[in-house]
């Protein structure tokens, strides 16, 4: 398996784990829906993720502390749905993960900024970084659906903490795509403001990317 070089140290970050924990936990969210008894398995899915996204980082000591110093309050928060609801701890729980995704997200753009060559490690990292920004923005949204309770119709009222976040993850998803069937949607003005800004940023990560990989791959072959 090939690692990618992201540094001039030749220090090596490999995110394949972390791109296929996030497309499982795509693949499973929707089925776990549909039977309460195995909920638990959508918060399994995000520690894994996460953790797959921390492994990545393990060659370069520093961003492996501070990734994981931003993921402990997020870990707490994952699974404090099964003890006294604490919604601060939600609050600073999520936006720590929040930052934890982007930078993940980040360190990935920055593969993909700095390399001469297409390959299939290359076009992974592009996968992986689109597909974490879904996970990205459901953690905001899920500090807004605590803070603010009918900031989303199509939610159904009563549920539990992780019937809400798998909804959120689902309707982050639709979002992030601009597929919107209009099941879920946001009523509150902060909900309406992410849902634009995560639409804005999907888009014009696909434009980006895409581009950028055609121009290495043109500029490359001329070379030849």
């Amino acid at each position: 398996m090939k690692n990618l070089i992201i540094n001039k140290e030749n220090n090596e970050l490999n995110f394949n784990f972390l791109m296929w924990a996030t497309v499982a936990l795509i693949v499973l969210t929707p089925l776990i829906r549909e039977f309460s008894g195995i909920k638990f398995l959508f918060n399994i899915g995000l520690t894994v993720m996460f953790l797959s996204g921390i492994y990545g980082l393990a060659s370069n000591k520093k961003r492996l502390i501070i990734a994981t110093v931003l993921y402990i309050p997020m870990f707490v928060s994952t699974w404090s749905d099964y003890f006294p609801k604490i919604i601060a701890l939600k609050l600073i729980g999520n936006l720590s993960g929040f930052i934890l995704a982007m930078g993940l997200i980040f360190f990935i753009f920055k593969v993909i900024s700095r390399a001469r060559t297409v390959n299939i490690e290359l076009i992974k990292a592009a996968i992986t970084a689109y597909l974490l920004m879904g996970v990205a923005w459901t953690l905001p949204y899920i500090v807004v659906a605590y803070y603010l309770p009918n900031s989303f119709s199509g939610i159904e009222a009563g549920i539990g903490a992780g019937e809400i976040a798998q909804s959120l993850f689902y309707f982050s998803y639709i979002t992030l795509t601009t597929l919107g069937y209009g099941d879920i949607t946001p009523v509150s003005g902060i909900a309406q403001s992410l849902a634009i800004v995560e639409a804005i940023v999907g888009q014009l990560y696909l434009v980006v990317v895409i581009s950028w990989l055609v121009g290495i791959k043109v500029g490359h072959d001329l070379k030849e």
